[in-house]
C-alpha cells in the first residue's frame, strides 16, 4: 500500500509469527552525547517572479490553470515581522487563509523568529508552510498551545521550519504539540522541521502522511505520537532525542473506538528518551524496522496491551532489523524508573514477529517476551544486565539466536509449553559471577522441541554452572542433538517426563 502523497511503500501482510529478545549488560557505559544537526536549507524559490496582490508572488513560468499550486505567499508581505518581538499570528493567519481560499500555494516564511499566541491553523487542501530551515522560527508565547494545526484537509504540507515552545517552567499537557494533524485530514507530509521543545501528534482518523527527516528534542511529551484511529503512515529518518515521554508512540485507546492501522516506523535515531524508544500500545500491522535507539530510561522497544490507559491489544507487530543499546542506562542518570529491557513484548500482544535486531548493553533483560505465539528470530543479543533472553509465553518460536555476554542466564524460561527451541547460540553469560547460573534454563515446559542448539564456556575462568538444564515438568519434550563446550557441570535433564 502507498500514500498518495509521496509513494512511499510499506507493508500490510498479516504476520502469524512472533517475537522476543534479550537484555542489558552488567557494566553499562552511557551512550555519547549527539549533536543535533540543523534542518538542511531547501532550494532556491523560483525567480524570476511577480508580486500578485495580497502579497503572494507567482513564478514567471505559471500558467493560469497551474496557478494555485505555483504561489507563493511570504507572510512578511501580509505584515509578519518576524524580529522576535511582535505578535506576528495573525499576519500568518492571513497568509494561510488566503493561500486556502485561492485553492493552495506555499506559505513562506523567511528567515526570522516569528512568535505566536495561538495556533496557526490550516484548515484548506493544498496548503504548504515553508521556511529556510531551523532560521525560520515560529514560537508559541502561550501554553498549552499547539504552534500548527492541519485540520480536516488534505495534502499539506511543514518543511522547513522550526517550530518551539517560547515559554519556560511549564508542565505537560494534551494539547502542547509542535504540530497537530487531527479531523480526518489526509495525505500530509511534515519534513525538515526542527520540534524544539514541540512534538509531533496525529489524530483524529487521518488517513496517509509522512513524517521524515526531521529532528524533534526536549518535548515535554511524546516526541511523534500517532493515535484516534491514524492509518497508513510512515514515520521515517527522524532524529528524536530527550523526549519526556515516549520518543515514538503508536497508541489505540478503547475510549476512542477506534483502531492505528498500517503504521510504519523505519530508520529513526532515538537517544535519551524519558521512557521508552519506541512503543507500539494498541493498533493494528505496525512495522518496527531498521532504527537506532540507544539510551531510555525504560524499555528500548515496547510491544504491549497497556491496562493503565485501557488501551486496544497490539495486533500483527513486526520488529526487525533495530539496534538498541542501553535500554534502561540513562534512568541511572535521571533517576526515573521503568522496566529496563531492550525489547519488551508484554502478555497483551498478538502476533509479533521480532527478527535480526542488535540488543547490547541495556541494564535489565535484554529481550522479554510475555506474549504466546512469538517468533523470536535471528537476534543477537550481548553484554545485557540481566538474562539474555527471558520466554515466559507459550507457543513460540526461538530460532538461530546469538545469546552472549549477558549478565545472569543466557535463556530462562518457566511455564511455558510448546516452545520451538532449535539453532541458538548460548556463549560465555553470567558475566555477574552468579552462582548456580546456566546459560539456559528450562523450567516447568511441556511438549517443547529443543533441538539443534550450542551452549558454549571458553572463558579460563568458567562462570556457567550448566549448558543446559531443563527442570520440573517437561511431559513429551523433545531435546536432542544439543552440543556443548566448557561449563562447570554440563548438562542436567532432571525433569519428569
Amino acid at each position: 500500500m502507498t500514500t498518495a502523497l509521496n509513494g512511499y511503500r510499506y507493508r500490510t501482510t498479516g504476520w502469524i509469527r512472533r517475537a522476543g529478545y534479550g537484555t542489558a549488560s552488567a557494566i553499562i557505559a552511557i551512550a555519547a552525547f549527539l549533536a543535533l544537526r540543523g534542518g538542511e536549507p531547501p532550494p532556491e524559490f523560483p525567480v524570476p517572479e511577480r508580486t500578485l496582490q495580497g502579497g503572494a508572488v507567482l513564478a514567471a513560468s505559471g500558467s493560469g490553470a497551474s496557478v494555485a499550486k505555483t504561489l507563493t505567499y511570504a507572510v512578511t508581505k501580509f505584515g509578519a515581522k518576524g524580529d522576535g518581538v511582535a505578535n506576528d499570528r495573525a499576519a500568518i493567519q492571513k497568509a494561510v487563509d488566503q493561500a486556502g481560499a485561492n485553492g493552495g500555494g506555499v506559505v513562506y516564511f523567511p528567515k526570522g523568529v516569528y512568535l505566536v499566541d495561538d495556533s496557526i491553523v490550516v484548515s484548506k487542501d493544498n496548503v504548504i508552510l515553508k521556511g529556510v530551515g531551523p532560521e525560520s522560527e515560529i514560537r508559541i508565547t502561550k501554553h498549552p498551545k499547539r504552534v500548527v494545526v492541519i485540520s480536516g484537509s488534505s495534502h499539506n504540507a511543514v518543511r522547513y521550519l522550526q517550530v518551539s515552545l517560547g515559554v519556560g517552567d511549564v508542565q505537560r499537557h494534551d494539547n502542547d504539540e509542535g504540530i497537530y494533524v487531527t479531523n480526518k485530514a489526509k495525505d500530509f507530509l511534515i519534513e525538515k522541521v526542527l520540534g524544539n521543545g514541540k512534538g509531533i501528534m496525529a489524530r483524529g482518523e487521518v488517513d496517509g502522511g509522512v513524517i521524515r527527516d526531521n529532528i524533534i528534542k526536549k518535548t515535554l511529551a511524546d516526541g511523534i505520537h500517532l493515535t484516534g484511529g491514524s492509518k497508513n503512515i510512515v514515520v521515517e529518518n527522524n532524529l528524536v532525542s530527550e523526549t519526556g515521554d515516549d520518543s515514538i508512540a503508536v497508541v489505540s485507546y478503547k475510549a476512542q473506538q477506534m483502531l492505528c492501522s498500517n503504521i510504519t516506523i523505519r530508520g529513526n535515531r532515538i537517544y535519551r528518551s524519558h521512557s521508552r524508544g519506541i512503543a507500539h500500545v494498541g493498533g493494528e500491522k505496525v512495522l518496527i524496522l531498521n532504527n537506532r535507539v540507544i539510551n531510555t530510561t525504560s524499555s528500548g522497544i515496547l510491544i504491549d496491551r497497556d491496562g493503565n490507559y485501557d488501551t486496544y491489544a497490539p495486533d500483527d507487530t513486526r520488529v526487525e532489523g533495530n539496534t538498541v543499546k542501553f535500554a534502561g542506562a540513562y534512568a541511572l542518570l535521571t533517576g526515573e524508573r521503568g522496566n529496563s529491557f531492550g525489547i519488551e513484548v508484554s502478555a497483551g500482544a498478538l502476533s509479533v514477529v521480532l527478527v535480526g535486531n542488535a540488543v547490547s548493553s541495556g541494564a535489565g533483560r535484554g529481550i522479554s517476551v510475555s506474549a504466546p505465539g512469538t517468533l523470536i528470530q535471528n537476534n543477537v543479543i550481548t553484554g545485557n544486565g540481566s538474562i539474555g533472553l527471558q520466554v515466559d509465553g507459550s507457543d513460540c518460536s526461538i530460532i538461530g539466536n546469538v545469546i552472549e555476554n549477558n549478565g545472569t542466564y543466557g535463556f530462562f524460561s518457566e511455564g511455558s509449553d510448546r516452545l520451538i527451541v532449535v539453532g541458538n547460540q548460548w556463549l560465555n553469560n553470567n558475566t555477574s559471577g552468579g552462582q548456580y547460573i546456566d546459560n539456559f534454563l528450562l523450567k516447568d515446559s511441556r511438549h517443547s522441541i529443543i533441538t539443534d542448539n550450542e551452549s558454549m564456556e571458553t572463558r579460563e575462568r568458567m562462570q556457567v554452572e550448566r549448558a543446559y538444564e531443563l527442570v520440573g515438568s517437561c511431559q513429551g519434550t523433545t531435546f536432542d542433538r544439543n552440543k556443548m563446550k566448557g561449563t562447570l557441570l554440563g548438562t542436567d535433564i532432571s525433569c519428569s517426563a
